[in-house]
């Protein structure tokens, strides 16, 4: 079972918070354990832990923008081709997921489970990094 966690950006500080999540009216804070110190953090960065990390054990969090590649095998699952992938975390359908080059989404977990965890770079976030998801025209 993985652990429920969560990050957001400081409002106060420019620096990110982790941990309980709750909100409190425009504002989300973030306790750094249960009943102690707490920071308000802007809503609209608050992404959850997605029980992943990399192979150098940093935590992969929704709004991350990761890079990596994907093995996609044919229904009889014999040919494989191999995705590359340069994409945000985000949550659907209650799974987190990362956008293939091929514009197919893939479920974060099940890159996981195959083995490619080694395969996966952090290179920012959404917040911080918007351009690196920026896409040729």
């Amino acid at each position: 079972m993985r652990e429920i966690k969560f990050r957001g950006k400081s409002i106060v500080e420019p620096e990110w918070a982790y941990g309980y999540y709750y909100k409190t009216g425009r504002f989300g804070m973030i306790c750094h354990d249960k009943n102690t110190l707490k920071t308000t953090v802007n809503i609209e960065t608050v992404g959850q832990y997605t029980g992943i990390d990399t192979e150098n054990g940093i935590e992969i969090y929704e709004g991350d923008i990761i890079k990596g590649y994907v093995y996609k095998y044919d229904e009889y699952g014999l040919d494989c081709s191999i995705i590359d992938f340069k994409s945000d975390v985000f949550y659907e359908q209650g799974r987190f997921c990362v956008r293939g080059s091929d514009e197919e989404t893939y479920d974060l977990k099940d890159l996981y489970e195959d083995g490619n965890n080694e395969k996966i770079e952090i290179l920012g976030n959404i917040y911080a990094n918007p351009e690196l998801l920026e896409r040729a025209n």
